[in-house]
């Protein structure tokens, strides 16, 4: 198992806890293996915490920032503009 910190930058945002939560679980496919899921949400920034399951680095990586995308994706409004800061995996 492999922790991922995800940093994304959400300029002039605060998302909503909730519903990225939502997002998060609802968008989590079965071969993501995601097995823990942590937030903190700031004003123009958040950061997930994902525990998953993956073959390596690599892929731990991978899955944990497309895991982001289709969640943010979902969370916020077409025309928000956000980006991934930093992806750091344990």
């Amino acid at each position: 198992m492999y922790c991922v910190l995800i940093v994304v930058d959400t300029p002039g945002r605060r998302v909503s806890g909730a519903r990225l939560r939502a997002a998060l679980t609802d968008s989590a496919a079965g071969n993501d293996r995601t097995e823990h899921i942590f937030m903190d949400v700031r004003d123009g920034l958040l950061a997930l915490v994902l525990y998953l399951r993956a073959a390596d680095l690599d892929v731990a990586r991978l899955k944990a920032e497309q895991l982001c995308r289709r969640a943010m994706a979902v969370a916020t409004p077409p025309d928000a503009l956000w980006m991934i800061r930093s992806t750091t995996v344990l």
